[in-house]
């Protein structure tokens, strides 16, 4: 991406369980990374998200970003995501 460019990415995922799934919460490594996600129970057979927008401002070379998915119901509780994108400065 070019330095100062913002991308996002969404990471779709199904409930496979025979529970409701719910995110309490979605934490960023770090505040270049915003993440927006299903604040709504994802029933059993249905799909949520999780979709996070990079800002590449200041930045140079390749990046590695995560996100902590902490969900209030699983087993585990957390879940990592995680992308990696290369700034080009100008």
């Amino acid at each position: 991406v070019a330095q100062g460019d913002k991308v996002s990415h969404v990471f779709k995922f199904k409930n496979t369980g025979v529970n409701a799934l719910k995110i309490q919460e979605v934490k960023p490594s770090c505040g270049c990374t915003v993440p927006t996600y299903s604040k709504e129970e994802i029933a059993p057979g249905e799909e949520g998200l999780v979709s996070l927008e990079f800002d590449s401002k200041g930045k140079s070379g390749v990046q590695k970003k995560s996100v902590n998915v902490i969900f209030e119901n699983t087993d585990p509780k957390v879940k990592l995501l995680s992308f990696n994108c290369e700034v080009i400065a100008e």
